[in-house]
C-alpha cells in the first residue's frame, strides 16, 4: 500500500466513524497523550482531540528530559502545541475542511475557545534540528487530512477582528 493510499483509507475511515491504527483505541488521542509521546507517533497518522486556536493546543506537563522535543533551548518559550500545517488552497471552499473551518470561524469570533478532532500525519523535528512554523517554534507539525466534532469550550469576550479587504 502506497502512502497516499494509506492517507486516502485513513480519511474515508474517520468519516465512517473509525479511526486509522494509532494503538488499541478507536478513541482519537488527547492531545497531552501526543505532544508527551511525540517520538512515539512520529511520521504516523494520528486522530487527535485537541483545542484549537489556529495550532492544535494543550495544557500539558512540560518536558521533563532534555531528549523531550518540546525541551527548549535557553532562552526560548516552552511551546505545548502542535504546528497545523498549510491547509490545501482554497480548502474553505470545499468539504471535508469547509464546514468545520466555518464552524472554527463562528465559535472563535463569538469568544469561545474551540475543540475539534484533527486526522492527519505528524511530524517531529529531529534532534538539534530545527522545528517547524515561526522561526521554527514548534516541535512538530500535523498534515490534515480531515476535521470533525468542531465544538465549543469555555466562553470568553467576543473577539474583534479586523479584515484587511482585498
Amino acid at each position: 500500500m502506497t502512502a497516499l493510499q494509506a492517507s486516502i483509507l485513513s480519511f474515508v475511515m474517520l468519516f465512517q466513524g473509525k479511526t486509522p491504527a494509532t494503538g488499541d483505541s478507536q478513541r482519537p488521542i488527547p492531545i497531552c497523550e501526543v505532544l508527551e509521546n511525540l517520538r512515539a507517533y512520529d511520521g504516523q497518522t494520528i486522530v487527535v482531540r485537541a483545542g484549537w486556536n489556529g495550532s492544535l493546543v494543550g495544557d500539558c506537563k512540560p518536558p521533563q528530559s532534555p531528549d523531550d522535543p518540546r525541551y527548549p533551548l535557553p532562552g526560548e518559550l516552552l511551546v505545548n502545541a502542535i504546528l497545523v500545517a498549510p491547509l490545501p488552497v482554497n480548502a474553505e471552499q470545499v468539504e471535508p475542511f469547509k464546514t468545520p473551518l466555518q464552524q472554527f470561524d463562528r465559535l472563535w469570533k463569538e469568544g469561545y475557545d474551540v475543540f475539534a478532532t484533527f486526522v492527519g500525519r505528524l511530524q517531529v523535528k529531529r534532534p538539534g534540528g530545527f522545528g517547524f512554523g515561526h522561526l521554527g517554534g514548534y516541535s512538530a507539525q500535523i498534515s490534515v487530512m480531515g476535521i470533525k466534532d468542531v465544538t465549543p469550550g469555555k466562553k470568553g469576550k467576543r473577539r474583534k477582528l479586523e479584515w484587511i479587504e482585498k
